[in-house]
């Protein structure tokens, strides 16, 4: 008999232009849930992703999600948040650190695609208390670093909140890294570095392991705040002392040029196709369990078409790997990813891969394939219309992965039968 008996299920939901992850890790033989999402949003919101999310809280009842991943807080991942806390308690939400100019730079884009009330510009320039305010116990944020910086070998439990069962869970990191809070954000602000995993445990048992890797785009951050300083006439580095607390919600009610000039420097550095500045990519994977021989399964379901694939410990490819918008055509960028998730990948290959931006020309990079070599290569997408050149994903993207994969890309765009479920078992024994 196995001493440990893991299933994790998790479920890309077909939500179309958009990104919608669930998943629970679930021990067996002991009954213990810890679930979890990657990212809530979709262009097409109350048509399409409310009913999704509506669906998802009534299957989890009472229950509540212990962590939801947050890749970066543009529209299309974010926009079904505010229901889902709604409608669900979460215990904990992690999020990349995003400093004060690169909220500005949210902001304007907010502007830029007509979305922007005062929840969306408060969410943009203060996401912990807009999330602490609608219930969630704990916001972690995750620093942007080199590949190298890995977790403190000395771990601690995570800050509990209060009455949170099963009470036998543990989620571990490593310990925090020290930094100063920026002007107007809490003292008490929990960041640490993207190579500090979050370990779900039981008892000493390290059941599954969240890794991330957080990209940043440092050269936009530079452009966008030197012309943001420029049209507000102070210095590039006072701006970031400049812009706390309600000043962003002030200078748009009662500066006439405020929403223009941010619009104008929005066009002028992000406008030429540079969209994505932070990004935060997610390994799902069981943990390390050196003492103990493995055996591992691989289900899945897409299209209305199952398949399945088994593999042995020392092939074993349970893994899952959600990447954002992160810009990874950059080939530093896809390497530092590489090197970054190279110890996991060598001891759980990946079973499953969601494209970057859906698949963009402009995010991909046939390297991570040959790389990582998932078994599943998805994109969410919009749904592909007879006649029209399609972006998500790109004609080209398509034939790379199905050069270098054997297979076709999966497409999950909105179409309820092309949701991709996948069933992955671990087996540990003494």
């Amino acid at each position: 008999m196995p001493r440990l008996h893991v299933r994790h299920e998790r479920h890309q939901h077909a939500v179309g232009h958009g990104f919608f992850h669930t998943a629970s890790v679930h021990l067996v033989d002991q009954g213990n849930s810890f679930e979890y999402v990657y990212d809530v949003g979709a262009k097409k919101r109350s048509e399409v992703l409310a009913p999704i999310v509506d669906e998802y809280a009534s299957l989890l009842g009472a229950r509540a999600i212990d962590m939801v991943v947050l890749s970066h807080l543009h529209d299309d991942h974010v926009s079904g948040l505010d229901r889902l806390l709604l409608n669900c308690k979460v215990r904990t939400v992690v999020l990349p650190y995003v400093d004060p100019v690169e909220k500005l730079i949210l902001v304007a884009a907010t502007i830029v695609a007509g979305n922007a009330d005062a929840s969306a510009v408060q969410f943009a320039m203060d996401a912990r208390t807009w999330l602490t305010t609608r219930g969630v116990d704990r916001v972690l944020e995750i620093s942007p670093g080199p590949p190298g910086q890995e977790s403190n070998p000395d771990q601690q439990a995570a800050d509990a909140p209060p009455d949170v069962p099963p009470p036998d869970w543990r989620l571990t990191k490593g310990k925090p890294t020290t930094r100063n809070a920026d002007p107007g954000e809490p003292a008490s602000t929990e960041t640490i570095p993207h190579g500090t995993p979050l370990i779900l445990g039981l008892g000493t048992d390290p059941v599954w392991e969240f890794k991330f890797f957080c990209y940043r785009d440092a050269e936009l951050w530079e452009e966008f705040a030197t012309e943001v300083a420029r049209l507000f006439k102070v210095s590039v580095a006072k701006l970031p002392s400049v812009v706390k607390g309600t000043w962003v919600l002030e200078q748009l009610r009662s500066n006439p040029l405020a929403r223009s000039n941010l619009t104008k420097a929005y066009a002028k550095v992000v406008g030429k196709g540079r969209l994505n500045w932070t990004s935060l990519c997610l390994w799902s994977g069981p943990g390390t369990m050196p003492d103990r021989v493995h055996w591992a399964t691989h289900e899945y379901a897409h299209g209305g078409t199952p398949g399945k694939r088994k593999a042995s410990d020392d092939e074993g490819r349970v893994a899952w790997l959600g990447t954002g918008d992160a810009e990874l055509s950059d080939p530093a960028v896809a390497d530092a990813l590489v090197k970054h998730y190279a110890p996991l990948s060598a001891r759980y290959r990946l079973a499953s891969m969601a494209l970057p931006h859906h698949g963009s020309k402009h995010n991909y990079n046939a390297m991570l394939l040959r790389e990582l070599d998932p078994v599943l290569v998805y994109a969410t997408c919009p749904e592909a219309k007879e006649g029209v050149t399609q972006k998500h994903p790109a004609p080209e993207v398509e034939r790379q992965v199905a050069k270098w994969r054997g297979m076709p890309l999966m497409r999950i765009d909105q179409a309820d039968a092309n949701g991709l479920h996948e069933w992955v078992r671990v087996y540990a024994y003494p």
